[in-house]
């Protein structure tokens, strides 16, 4: 990959970069001068101050080429004529191919679930990522994919993440996570069996009031969290915790209800109270 700046009067500025894909910022501060009888004047090439320049680089015909560029190349690149002039600059910024991008998934509810993803290597490219599902099915004793592929659909809210909606409770699906840049491409795949991926959100609107004339009494309730469907067709089972502030040790209450009263609350202390 050939990169070029502006052709300046007394340095071709330009830097030849070969197998590579990089990121340039360039300035140019001065143009060229011509020296005495129109002979152009010579020029000197720089790499981060110095007039050392990596290993197998040359320049001709006042272009910079980097045959083996490496990321050890990566710096800022100046040229100067005769006198010490910057004539103009340019950084130098290697690019990486997609490392395998890790992935996880989670349901809140039994209608949708979510994946999330993070990339290993920073590429310092341009990035996109494909997101696509296939849904399996049991053949006999046999799990073998549909034919049916489907999107996983991004959010640009929530970058790094898509959603498949409309799930099903026993399906499994085969997740696909591709990372695409100038360089190339990496995918990773998981399998997502969709009720061992439930994980409700916590209950909204927790309140704790004492029971009038009940000293020893705390009525405690609270509400379905809000990304559970209104009209559900499973349940939640909730779980119950309270202790004395002072005290290390719960008490526990498991039910199926949105309200409980604790009956031997301790008078005069602070309780703890966990749905």
């Amino acid at each position: 990959m050939a990169l070029q700046m502006p052709s300046l009067l007394s340095c071709v500025s330009r830097v030849v970069v070969l197998l590579a894909a990089v990121l340039v910022t360039t300035s140019i501060t001065m143009s060229g001068e011509w020296g005495e009888e129109g002979v152009m004047s010579i020029a000197e090439w720089q790499w981060n101050g110095a007039t050392v320049l990596p290993e197998d680089s040359r320049v001709q015909q006042g272009q910079l080429i980097l045959p083996h560029a490496e990321h050890s190349s990566e710096g800022l690149y100046s040229c100067h004529d005769a006198s010490g002039l910057l004539l103009s600059s340019m950084t130098l910024r290697l690019g990486r191919v997609p490392g395998l991008p890790s992935i996880s998934c989670r349901a809140s509810n039994y209608e949708n679930f979510s994946c999330f993803w993070a990339s290993s290597v920073e590429t310092f490219l341009p990035t996109k990522y494909i997101t696509t599902y296939r849904k399996k099915q049991q053949s006999g004793n046999e799990s073998s994919p549909t034919s049916n592929v489907g999107l996983c659909i991004q959010d640009p809210a929530h970058p790094l993440s898509c959603t498949v909606t409309k799930s099903g409770f026993w399906s499994s699906y085969r997740m696909n996570v591709t990372e695409v840049n100038p360089l190339g491409s990496s995918f990773r795949l998981l399998d997502v069996t969709m009720h061992a991926i439930i994980k409700p959100d916590p209950p909204e609107g927790l309140r704790v009031e004492p029971v009038p004339s009940s000293p020893r009494r705390l009525r405690v309730s609270w509400e379905y969290p809000s990304s559970w469907p209104k009209k559900p067709h499973f349940e939640l089972q909730f779980r119950l915790q309270y202790r004395p502030i002072i005290y290390s040790s719960w008490s526990v209450v498991e039910t199926a209800n949105v309200s409980e009263v604790i009956t031997d609350a301790v008078m005069g202390l602070v309780h703890v109270v966990q749905v």
